[in-house]
């Protein structure tokens, strides 16, 4: 019997930001100012937040497995579906996508699916990302193609969506995991890849760079275990976003520079950015390990002998690491966004919560235009038309969500 083993982290990362200077100009570090608006209940995890047309904001928190639409004038919440595996369901809500006519999609990786959800907020049908012709996913989980994502279920992917273009398209990152002749094989990247939901087929449109040892393959004949995401957390890695009109954002962590990938393949490199190198201590790893104990979630997925099935919980025990390297990278992981006007976000990085927040932006022809600062203990969780949504974390990590106004 073979046994796979793939666990996900949910981005539960605090604001993390590192001494440093900027490239071929001077770029002054702005402050975000005050919240608009701060809903008074408490969440446990804000994963994804998606603006309304007409203000109201979904909210999913996979911990509580549960998604809120929230009213941020009125105060009040709404739950918005329920758990379970039927209709207007949903297992565990990792992440939300837009859907053309306001309309979004709650990704499910336990029950295979997205549920969809109305501009009113109620739950409707689902949408599934299987590809035309794949029965069950075993065809694509067996492809030796090193674009194809080995651990779909049902023909899913399993990794949370990085976004959606205008038509509705999904924007996800195949498996750093291809099978070989003598099993899976560890790959040194992974495609970028589209749905395409005309077509029900992936396209792949770019590749992303992943650490080394993110994958660990042990075992072997009838049992195996391949265990993904377990590089070291100070490694450099490349991130990437998507913008609204279809362009893939990468951000390149051993020069640190933006890339743009048009539509039509076409390729814009913006210039190489300078920042101060800081030295990993102990107080790093400390805070490491405390924020992936207290934040993390864990989505473990089994495939055995073709049948593939999936849980979360929660993390497991954190290990001690001997791999740490000598200084931080500029960013870490899931550190990339894309606003609704193009502009691509980035968080800079230090493991520590008594250092502010700073997020770098960065212009369509990837150049970097401006910093902005947060209040301690906060990060930004989504965007919506002139505004941008922000977990803030109390002393006891509870969650609260904050609207601010961008100028």
């Amino acid at each position: 019997m073979q046994h796979f083993t793939r666990a996900l982290l949910i981005p539960a990362g605090l604001a993390v930001i590192a001494s440093n200077r900027v490239t071929a100009q001077a770029v002054q570090t702005r402050q975000l100012g005050k919240a608009e608006s701060e809903f008074a209940d408490p969440f446990t995890q804000i994963a994804a937040v998606r603006e309304l047309r007409n203000g109201r904001v979904l909210v999913a928190d996979p911990r509580d497995k549960i998604v809120q639409l929230v009213d941020f004038k009125s105060g009040s919440a709404t739950k918005v579906g329920r758990e379970g595996q039927g209709p207007g369901e949903y297992s565990m809500p990792m992440a939300l996508v837009a859907l053309p006519g306001d309309s979004s999609g709650i990704f499910d990786p336990l029950n295979q699916r997205y549920l969809l959800v109305g501009p009113d907020g109620k739950p409707g049908g689902f949408l599934s990302t299987r590809p035309e012709g794949d029965d069950d996913g075993r065809r694509e989980a067996g492809a030796s193609n090193r674009d194809g994502p080995m651990f779909r279920m049902g023909g899913m992917s399993m990794t949370p969506p990085r976004g959606t273009d205008r038509a509705g398209n999904i924007f996800v990152a195949g498996s750093p995991i291809s099978m070989g002749p003598d099993g899976p094989v560890a790959a040194d990247s992974v495609a970028l890849q589209r749905f395409n939901r005309a077509k029900k087929s992936y396209e792949t449109v770019g590749y992303l760079k992943v650490p080394k040892n993110n994958s660990q393959i042990s075992g072997g004949g009838g049992q195996m275990q391949v265990r993904i995401g377990g590089a070291n957390p100070f490694l450099p890695r490349d991130e990437w976003a998507v913008a609204p009109d279809g362009r893939i954002a990468i951000v390149h962590a051993d020069e640190y520079r933006a890339e743009w990938i048009a539509p039509n393949g076409q390729r814009t490199m913006g210039p190489v950015n300078s920042y101060t190198k800081t030295k990993v201590t102990d107080k790093h790893k400390k805070w490491w390990q405390e924020n992936q104990r207290r934040r993390g979630t864990t989505m473990m997925v089994r495939n055995e002998n073709g049948r593939m099935s999936a849980s979360s919980g929660p993390p497991p025990v954190v290990e001690e690491r001997n791999d740490w390297p000598e200084y931080l990278p500029p960013f870490l992981t899931n550190a990339a966004q894309v606003a609704p006007n193009g502009e691509l976000w980035v968080l800079r990085a230090t493991a520590s919560e008594d250092v502010a927040p700073a997020y770098d932006i960065f212009d369509a022809s990837g150049k970097l235009t401006a910093r902005l600062e947060l209040p301690k203990r906060s990060r930004v969780v989504g965007f919506g038309t002139g505004t941008v949504y922000v977990a803030r974390y109390d002393e006891d990590d509870l969650q609260y969500l904050q609207r601010y106004r961008l100028q």
